[in-house]
């Protein structure tokens, strides 16, 4: 019955980032059906996942993560999209000034301007890298005038540091991994139901999940490889539409089973 300033800042960020996911799910109409599952998964599943709670800066990276998928998918079949993709990659950016790795899933989001919303071109690709850089630029900027490099650094470091450490985690976890395990089964389980099924939705629908499935399978390589913790609330918004489109329009014995089981699971992992 205490107060935190932590667990207050991060119902805030949890809050938000699901009022993004309703305007995502929304505005693109990722579901046949007039729905609010997308944003019920999303809080269902921070509510019982104690690694939530408190403060992490994994969670100002997966708001950052959400608006970059919101502008994203705004880009699609969009001739030339050279504001959304600035917008794009400035929220990528910005993002990984917290989580210094979402920088490396730049390349992906040009192959999915590429591949899935063909929306790029070269004046694009320029608007694209002002939109990494500009968050630098300043920071560089602020670096100069206060002439102390420290957190730049300390920055660096981390981008660079990948010492496999997330293996050894996954290969002997302790009780906090078992919510990353509950989150990777079901991404695998998701991905291949949605790639069976995908054809049941419009060629723009599924563009959109396709990104949301490589985005999946991404970090969560992220996480058995790097670190789980950090990993696990992108992880969690990104497989989030697609738990929502398997429980809403999937109506099989093998689904009612499927989310018996996902509901059950996420009330043990908070035990």
């Amino acid at each position: 019955m205490g107060y935190s300033h932590d667990y207050a800042v991060s119902l805030a960020l949890t809050l938000v980032i699901s009022f993004l996911m309703t305007e995502i799910g929304s505005r693109y109409q990722l579901y046949r059906v007039q729905t609010r599952m997308l944003p019920s998964v999303w809080l269902f599943a921070a509510a019982c996942l104690p690694a939530f709670h408190p403060f992490h800066y994994s969670l100002l990276g997966t708001f950052f993560l959400a608006a970059s998928y919101f502008m994203l998918f705004r880009s699609y079949q969009v001739v030339q999209p050279v504001f959304i993709a600035f917008y794009t990659f400035l929220m990528l950016s910005l993002g990984s000034l917290f989580v210094p790795h979402m920088l490396l899933l730049a390349p992906f989001y040009v192959w999915y301007q590429i591949a899935f919303m063909r929306s790029i071109s070269l004046r694009s690709m320029f608007a694209a890298i002002m939109g990494l850089i500009l968050p630098f630029w300043f920071w560089l900027g602020w670096i100069l005038v206060r002439e102390d490099s420290t957190a730049l650094i300390r920055w660096w470091t981390r981008l660079v540091n990948i010492n496999m450490g997330g293996v050894d985690a996954f290969l002997h976890p302790a009780p906090p991994m078992f919510a990353f395990y509950l989150l990777a089964v079901l991404t695998v389980w998701m991905s291949v139901y949605y790639v069976r099924h995908s054809f049941d939705d419009k060629i723009q629908i599924r563009m959109y999940f396709y990104v949301f499935i490589l985005q999946s399978l991404l970090l969560m390589a992220y996480g058995i490889v790097v670190d789980a913790s950090t990993a696990l609330p992108m992880l969690l918004l990104s497989i989030s539409p697609l738990v929502a489109h398997y429980f809403l329009l999937r109506t099989t014995w093998t689904s009612l089973v499927v989310f018996i089981l996902t509901l059950l699971s996420f009330v043990a992992v908070n035990l």
